[in-house]
């Protein structure tokens, strides 16, 4: 939270009905909601539906749907199979490292969104940032990692078996999916998209990121890093209302390498290097009443923050 209460202590602080009227404070929340930021291709998976879990896992199965946040040129999600399958088919392609060819390729935008019913195949793409909304559930059976290791330098686990036991092996129908009301519906949720700056102003929130290439770019990025963290009165050109540096500690928070800037006009940029690679990311949040203005500041300040990076302030 912005006050620096952690969101377990947030939630526990609010009245059941805060949380929905069917909530029931006895039973774990029925919903999980997350952002997956894909800086790789993630594996491969399936989950069993209700049935299956209860009786296998004694857990929950998982329903689910994709929102897509942002999303890269070329970047892709994979659900269901291309064409009718069977289990000896996918162990076969599994088996011989080419069950992609199998998959349903999808190219994705801003704004797509997807319901994954339990038992259907699926996996996101480099470049993705999804927000998925699914049941409260911790069973996911993975059918391919890309031989991708984990502790100890062993492969991680597989769950083929079990995979092939839950699998729905017919065509996947892309459907057509709606941009704004019901995007999605299933007995667990409904999840439905609003315009609500018509009513409350616009408020544009997007994320971009940025490789620094060659063998010196955690050099070049730390480089950029540092010059925002040291910038005054103006960005670009844009007057600078207030800056917050995380890595001096703010208002009891952890120390964070994340620096934000406040722009005179309702606009902010948060900054964000990775500690393990090249890659920089800058979240863009632009409030206006208007939706278009919005959208062209965006893109302007996008520009110019491509160009800071190349020529400098």
């Amino acid at each position: 939270m912005e006050d620096g209460t952690p969101f377990d202590q947030y939630i526990s602080s609010l009245s059941a009905k805060s949380l929905g009227t069917d909530y029931n404070p006895t039973k774990p929340f029925p919903l999980l909601i997350k952002y997956i930021d894909a800086g790789d291709n993630l594996s491969i998976q399936v989950h069993p539906d209700d049935e299956y879990a209860r009786k296998v896992e004694n857990d929950n199965g998982k329903d689910e749907m994709w929102y897509i946040v942002s999303a890269k040129p070329g970047a892709l999600i994979y659900i269901g199979w291309k064409e009718d399958t069977d289990r000896e088919e996918v162990k076969k392609r599994i088996e011989s490292n080419a069950i992609e060819e199998l998959l349903n390729k999808i190219y994705v935008k801003l704004g797509d969104s997807f319901f994954i019913e339990a038992g259907t195949v699926h996996a996101i793409g480099k470049g993705c940032l999804v927000a998925e909304i699914h049941q409260s559930s911790n069973v996911t059976y993975r059918l391919y990692d890309y031989g991708r290791l984990g502790g100890g330098g062993k492969p991680r686990e597989l769950h083929i078996s079990k995979a092939l036991d839950v699998l729905k092996y017919a065509k996947y129908e892309v459907p057509a999916h709606a941009s704004f009301g019901l995007l999605a519906m299933c007995p667990t949720f409904k999840v439905r998209k609003h315009e609500v700056w018509k009513e409350y102003g616009y408020c544009l929130n997007t994320l971009h990121s940025y490789e620094f290439e060659g063998p010196k770019g955690m050099d070049s990025m730390n480089g950029i890093v540092d010059a925002f963290r040291v910038v005054e009165g103006r960005f670009c050109n844009l007057p600078i209302e207030k800056k917050i540096d995380y890595q001096k500690g703010v208002d009891g928070l952890p120390k964070s390498n994340v620096i934000k800037l406040f722009l005179t006009g309702g606009y902010s940029l948060i900054i964000r290097p990775s500690g393990t690679e090249p890659n920089l990311k800058v979240y863009i949040s632009i409030k206006s009443d208007d939706k278009e203005r919005a959208l062209s500041i965006e893109s302007r300040l996008e520009k110019l923050i491509k160009s800071y990076f190349t020529q400098g302030m």
